[in-house]
């Protein structure tokens, strides 16, 4: 009983019900004149205002669905559960061991992320090589990408 004397649940019910009595009264002092026609008209027109009012003033909670991580290895799995939003945590570049970016200064690593160079870069063997692989493995159906860096 608790439930349904909140106000959430009591006030359009409330209103729902004096607005149900104000219909009732005009649809008797329609019927009084003798014009059926038109007070049933009146009545479909205040259940549809009514019905209009309750979804127009109804919260819509947002819909989020979670699945469980499934691993995206073979390229039919990555048709098949490509996400359509990807959030990725983007730290500094820092180029693997042994690879030629390796031997980089910081300031040339610098001056060719400015110009765009990204073969003496070589991302796909850097700390980004997942977030590479992540963005093409859901390529598919991917329309938001949000990149949070430091």
């Amino acid at each position: 009983m608790k439930k349904l004397l909140r106000p959430p649940i009591l006030i359009p019910a409330t209103f729902g019900f004096l607005f149900s009595i104000f219909v009732n009264i005009i649809t008797e002092y329609v019927l009084v004149a003798g014009q059926t026609a038109v007070s049933l008209f009146f009545a479909l027109f205040a259940i549809l205002l009514l019905a209009a009012l309750y979804y127009w003033t109804r919260t819509h909670p947002t819909q989020t669905i979670f699945r469980p991580p499934i691993p995206l290895r073979q390229p039919l799995d990555r048709e098949r559960y490509a996400r359509r939003g990807l959030i990725a945590i983007v730290s500094l570049y820092t180029p693997q061991p042994g690879t030629p970016a390796a031997t980089l200064t910081p300031a040339q690593r610098l001056a060719a992320a400015q110009a765009g160079d990204a073969t003496a870069l070589n991302f796909p063997r850097s700390n980004y090589a997942p977030l590479i692989k992540a963005v093409t493995s859901h390529s598919k159906n991917l329309q938001h990408c949000w990149l949070i860096s430091t």
